[in-house]
């Protein structure tokens, strides 16, 4: 798992998205990294929330119920300019839907910046050293399609190695849906399926909670491929 490097400021990171998966996915990941992050279920929370905690960034999903991200923003902006005019707090825009037009809508109407989800690591380090010049230590990368063993980054020596065929103690359907699960990027639907795996195969639950944790959707894609 990568993390920031020393000496780096605590920053403070809000994630905004009515969706709990979605939410706890990514507030998940970058409490791992090292950063301070606080959750907002509502566009209307993340402007409370801007307003009492004042976080360095943050993500924003644009299509939420009640309060839109594009609402919460426009907010968020109108007050900058009451106490701290010239400043403009990073706001990432978080939209399933790629559509040019709806980039240009966001990057026009006062987003910083704008991604598609699900997104993938790469995207979220590039967004964090755009926006907050953020330096990072990396771990051994991993290549998913060179050997049929996968293990995330910087899991101790002891801990299980998965495989393919660490897989076959469960139905062919569990494995599919499993597959689908991590293709959504949905950890709840992973963990869901993890639940199911029985008492006796307690290694291989444990090691795909440690994928799950380490963000590690990829890995677990190319563990359940079924030919």
């Amino acid at each position: 798992m990568n993390r920031l490097l020393p000496g780096q400021p605590l920053y403070r990171i809000l994630v905004t998205d009515d969706q709990l998966d979605n939410r706890i996915l990514l507030a998940r990941f970058l409490q791992r990294l090292g950063l301070d992050v606080q959750e907002a279920t509502s566009g209307a929370e993340a402007v409370q929330k801007w307003q009492t905690w004042h976080p360095h960034l943050i993500w924003m999903d644009i299509r939420m119920v009640g309060m839109t991200g594009y609402e919460a923003m426009q907010q968020i902006r109108a007050l900058e300019q009451q106490s701290q005019p010239g400043y403009c707090t990073p706001i990432i825009a978080i939209t399933a839907q790629a559509y040019e037009e709806d980039r240009h809508r966001a990057l026009t109407s006062g987003f910083t910046d704008f991604v598609t989800k699900p997104f993938e690591i790469t995207t979220i380090f590039q967004q964090l050293t755009m926006h907050l010049g953020l330096q990072y230590q990396y771990g051994e990368a991993i290549d998913l399609h060179s050997n049929s063993t996968f293990s995330a980054a910087n899991l101790k020596d002891e801990q299980p190695v998965l495989t393919p065929q660490s897989l076959q103690v469960m139905s062919p359907e569990w494995v599919a849906a499993l597959h689908q699960a991590a293709l959504n990027c949905s950890s709840l639907e992973v963990e869901n399926l993890i639940s199911q795996i029985p008492p006796q195969y307690d290694t291989l639950a444990q090691g795909l909670k440690r994928l799950v944790h380490e963000f590690e959707f990829e890995g677990i894609m190319h563990l359940s491929e079924q030919n």
